[in-house]
């Protein structure tokens, strides 16, 4: 019997057949073993959730979910309720992880005594180019709450990703993650992070973030990137209520997002009554929160863009942004 605890591992799939044995396998061959994977097929039309059952099959660890199409959020809600590990991981259905991630990010939590641990992100494109998000990959770290809900919004070292961390059931358990937009991490594991005393962080990429052509991300712009300044508000408007220390990383990134969809959304016809709603709510959050610990870029986009969005505009345009 084995004696580690049980890690259940989510997997979210919706027409990914060409890429979902590759990520089940990574999971299944894991040195770790007392793991159960939910696959979840979230209504997928090309055979994936055949594939799911054909790949469960082949491990008695592997369990699946069919359940009518409902997004991201929906599936990843139907896999915690599922779940009876006493640990959660999150694993996107076209990505994959590398050897030895369960070990390694389970033996620091312990040893730190950590609720949440966070590993490093290796991006890789469909030519097989690697980046990383980290420049320093042997980096370790371990932050009180405070410290990584200020550290979470810059997206840097704890990235907004549900997909590179381990949560204790307790800081998930009872949550919900919004099922109706585009980018619910943003939201949500702030809430997680609330529910911890400590966040642990090794920079070793044990998650590999495939970049695929056709993926969300990857798509130009759509009216559904306005989910992203929608889902930062959210989480402004949570700090705001419950962490009002840690509330100025916050702003900033909200604003930040804001600015980008701003400018992107020039020319999207469909998005102008949504691109002015944003206009004035950007406009009143740099009022509302003055002195606002920018970088100097930062503080010259707030400044310009308070005083002409028009101008603004044209300047990111200028600089080819």
């Amino acid at each position: 019997m084995d004696s580690k605890e049980l890690i259940s591992v989510i997997v979210p799939v919706y027409n990914v057949r060409s890429y979902l044995e590759k990520c089940f396998d990574s999971v299944a061959g894991q040195n770790y073993r007392n793991l159960e994977i939910i696959l979840v097929d979230d209504g997928s039309t090309d055979g994936s959730g055949e594939l799911c059952e054909e790949l469960a099959g082949r491990d008695s660890r592997g369990r699946v979910i069919h359940k009518k199409n409902g997004g991201l959020g929906s599936a990843r809600n139907a896999g915690i309720d599922a779940a009876r590990g006493e640990i959660l991981s999150f694993i996107d259905s076209d990505d994959w992880i590398e050897p030895g991630m369960y070990d390694t990010l389970t033996e620091i939590m312990h040893r730190e005594n950590a609720q949440i641990i966070a590993c490093g992100i290796k991006k890789v494109s469909e030519t097989g180019e690697v980046s990383y998000y980290q420049d320093n990959l042997e980096e370790r770290r371990v932050y009180t709450r405070e410290e990584a809900l200020i550290e979470l919004p810059k997206n840097e070292r704890l990235s907004n990703s549900m997909c590179n961390k381990l949560f204790r059931r307790e800081t998930i358990q009872g949550l919900h993650i919004n099922e109706q937009i585009f980018y619910e991490d943003n939201p949500f594991t702030p809430q997680c992070f609330a529910r911890a005393e400590k966040i642990a962080y090794t920079a070793e990429p044990f998650y590999c973030y495939f970049e695929r052509t056709g993926s969300i991300s990857r798509k130009g712009f759509s009216v559904r990137e306005f989910d992203r300044v929608t889902a930062d508000r959210m989480r402004l408007d949570f700090y705001h209520e419950h962490f009002p220390q840690c509330e100025s990383a916050a702003v900033i990134a909200y604003i930040g997002s804001g600015l980008k969809v701003y400018y992107q959304s020039r020319g999207c016809q469909e998005a102008r009554e949504q691109r002015a709603q944003l206009k004035e709510e950007l406009k009143r959050t740099i009022r509302y929160y003055p002195g606002l610990p920018f970088t100097k870029k930062q503080r010259a986009k707030a400044k310009l863009f308070q005083f002409s969005p028009a101008l603004y505009t044209a300047s990111m345009k200028l600089r080819g942004k």
